[in-house]
């Protein structure tokens, strides 16, 4: 739980343009999608940090946190 003005800052380095240049720097993401819905997100800097790792609530308990960190873990 974030107050109103930690949200706004996570949301602020959340933007397309903010993920287009931490990739463009070598971050590396990684998308869960359920059909067209993209349900979860992660993201490995350098090979070293885990940077990002979210699930939509709904999904929830289905395993796909530990899929995409299983995954950011062996590519790295």
């Amino acid at each position: 739980h974030y107050s109103a003005t930690g949200a706004a800052v996570l949301l602020e380095g959340m933007t397309a343009e903010e993920t287009r240049i931490r990739m463009e720097r070598g971050f590396r993401y990684i998308v869960a999608v359920d059909g067209e819905e993209v349900v979860g997100v992660g993201a490995m800097k350098e090979n070293t940090h885990l940077y990002h790792l979210f699930v939509k609530a709904a999904h929830h308990g289905q395993g796909i946190a530990r899929r995409l960190w299983e995954d950011l873990r062996d590519h790295a």
